[in-house]
């Protein structure tokens, strides 16, 4: 038991008898978690530089994995997860060859998916104008901020 002075404030916190254990989220991937967390826990999210695999959760604070929490109110709880990679898609990556295109963005930390594009539908002419086994475009768009998460990427179009 503890001593409380006299005429000072307390908090008490009451409980409704319906808990629920927190789950330990350390190591699992940030957005798994965000997609599948219940609605009484409010998340907090912090980015925190680890050796670990980008969006790793690497700490939980606020409530410890295993400790129960009521699920008729609303818990904080704070995970710390390693940061992903933010780039700038190079705006000159259209029009370099494919291979070169695709190695300068995997060495950015960025996954790459190559689109072959169809050319039955074009004329002779258009077609004589094709630079062969060259970046057209990108989705996203060459210039623009990326941020490479689990199962996103990078699409470059060639012919």
């Amino acid at each position: 038991s503890s001593e409380v002075e006299r005429h000072s404030k307390v908090k008490l916190i009451v409980s409704s008898g319906v808990g629920e254990e927190m789950p330990n989220y350390v190591g699992k991937n940030i957005d798994d978690v965000k997609a599948s967390l219940p609605s009484s826990i409010h998340l907090i999210e912090k980015e925190e530089q680890s050796d670990k695999k980008p969006g790793t959760i690497i700490r939980q604070e606020g409530v410890a994995a295993g400790d129960l929490y009521d699920t008729a109110g609303e818990t904080d709880v704070t995970l710390y997860y390693v940061p992903y990679v933010k780039v700038t898609i190079p705006a000159d990556i259209v029009g370099k060859p494919i291979e070169e295109a695709t190695s300068q963005l995997e060495a950015m930390g960025v996954t790459v998916v190559r689109a072959h594009r169809d050319t039955s539908a074009l004329s002779q002419s258009e077609i004589d104008k094709i630079k062969v086994g060259t970046v057209i475009e990108t989705m996203p768009a060459a210039g623009s901020e990326y941020t490479q998460k689990k199962d996103s990427y990078v699409t470059l179009y060639f012919y």
